[in-house]
């Protein structure tokens, strides 16, 4: 009786024609059909605005999730609080959305139990979003919660006790896994070497020469590679399956302690002098960087910033007075679009 409010469109499943009522808009309407026998069946609708709706029950049955490389989550379904399936009332359709783009670190595949579950394949952060149709701006859905997946990948070596640097390697993808686990086969246990003392080739040193320009610093400059445990240099080469991809942990030195945390970047600089810039964060004491292969790296840095002008003054006199200093912080913020994965599962609960 109100188009503007239901409308009805024919679909077919497994050669099944059948009717499904969609909502469109807010208000009322009556909805009457005819079966073969000729009686006919009326069913009335009121339809409220999602804006309006109580969305508090829908929701994740936790909001955080950690997984290694290969495990995989539960069932999408038991991913959601029973509460989205019980206690919603009216008929409300919402969609599991996995913020993923390529399935990098995530990607569906069928359960024991033939529904859908998640395997974790690649190292990282994504989130889960739980979405509902937002008719007054069907671009723009409503989230009514997220849950945040954390994937670690195994640590695969770590350099000797008695090492001047200390530092690890963790696998990011299951190819790396499979390649390391090759070379292991072949070579028996890897070691991890972080040389500090590198001899660089005469283009190499200018680049890196070139790099302490303004208030650049050079904080290191290590030899990384894999190494059997009597010392012979170990290549991993990538298998048919995919490309190499690792995490590189160092503890921090007294060199990049020295240097604003914020700044510190990892160079890897070849031979003939070319230099690439890696993905570098400080995690838990440690300078980490995410590599594709091993051979030369830089780290740089700027110096902390100094308090100006009164702050040093007052810096001073409370350093004299045995008070503790205080330090001002600054955070910069910054906004990041992401693409969205195309991958969404639906759950329609009919009252």
């Amino acid at each position: 009786s109100n188009n503007d409010v239901v409308q009805i469109t024919k679909a077919t499943s497994e050669g099944v024609e059948y009717y499904q009522f969609n909502t469109v808009g807010v208000g009322s309407a009556t909805v009457t059909v005819k079966d073969r026998f000729g009686q006919t069946h009326s069913a009335s609708f009121e339809v409220q605005s999602v804006a309006d709706a109580d969305l508090s029950s829908l929701k994740f049955v936790q909001n955080e999730m950690t997984l290694a490389i290969g495990e995989r989550t539960p069932d999408f379904m038991d991913l959601v609080a029973d509460s989205a399936y019980e206690d919603l009332s009216g008929a409300i359709s919402w969609n599991l959305r996995l913020n993923d783009f390529e399935g990098a670190i995530l990607k569906p595949v069928t359960s024991n139990s033939g529904d859908t579950c998640f395997e974790a394949v690649g190292a990282g952060t994504t989130t889960f979003e739980l979405l509902v149709y937002n008719p007054d701006d069907p671009s723009h859905p409503i989230v009514a919660d997220t849950m945040t997946v954390t994937v670690k990948g195994p640590q695969v070596a770590a350099t000797a006790s008695d090492s001047a640097v200390s530092a690890t390697a963790e696998a990011n993808n299951i190819a790396t896994i499979n390649a390391i686990a090759a070379a292991k086969q072949e070579h028996g246990d890897l070691v991890l070497v972080a040389n500090p003392d590198v001899e660089l080739t005469d283009a190499a040193r200018e680049a890196v020469v070139a790099m302490a320009t303004g208030d650049t610093r050079i904080a290191g400059q290590f030899d990384i590679h894999f190494a059997t445990t009597a010392g012979q240099e170990v290549v991993v080469n990538k298998n048919a399956d995919g490309s190499l991809s690792m995490t590189v942990r160092i503890a921090m030195t007294d060199a990049m302690k020295a240097l604003d945390p914020d700044t510190l970047k990892v160079w890897y600089v070849s031979d003939d002098g070319k230099t690439e810039e890696k993905t570098t964060w400080v995690e838990d004491g440690s300078l980490c960087f995410t590599t594709e292969h091993f051979s030369t790296y830089v780290v740089t840095g700027e110096p902390q910033s100094e308090p100006a002008g009164d702050d040093v003054k007052k810096a001073t006199a409370l350093a004299q007075t045995g008070d503790a200093t205080p330090l001002a912080a600054s955070v910069a913020g910054a906004a990041a679009l992401c693409a969205l994965a195309a991958f969404s599962v639906t759950r329609r609960k009919l009252g």
